[in-house]
């Protein structure tokens, strides 16, 4: 596959046991990464030892954030059935009605969604300045 270098993610050791732990994995080729993500995500369910792995892009710790204001509006389109997608830096392209609309921020998203009856908590914008 053409990897330059693999290594555990900078977060603290998972306990004796734990599910989970994260590994960064550096392709030689961008085309390879994607490549390997897309398969990954069209398989759904990749196992290693009987264990599930799952795949994602590395983000930034200030994008990670932009990213986890969307999870309650995310999880009110899935169980609405509404077709969305995640684009790249933090926004969100929503397809409804046969119109596709994408939003810059979850705060405006959210109050979009108010406006049409979804129920929708509050979001505010993570603090970029506490980074």
């Amino acid at each position: 596959l053409g990897i330059q270098r693999c290594h555990r993610a900078l977060t603290p050791k998972p306990p004796q046991g734990a599910l989970l732990e994260s590994l960064v994995i550096c392709f030689l080729e961008f085309r390879v990464k994607e490549q390997v993500l897309h398969t990954a995500w069209r398989k759904k369910d990749v196992r290693y030892d009987g264990k599930r792995i799952y795949f994602d892009q590395g983000y930034l710790p200030e994008m990670l954030k932009k990213r986890k204001a969307y999870v309650g509006i995310l999880n009110e389109l899935k169980a609405k059935g509404i077709r969305f997608r995640t684009p790249h830096p933090a926004k969100l392209k929503e397809f409804f009605d046969g119109d596709t609309k994408v939003y810059k921020s979850a705060a405006e998203t959210a109050k979009d969604l108010k406006k049409r009856g979804f129920s929708l908590e509050d979001v505010k914008e993570p603090d970029s300045t506490a980074l």
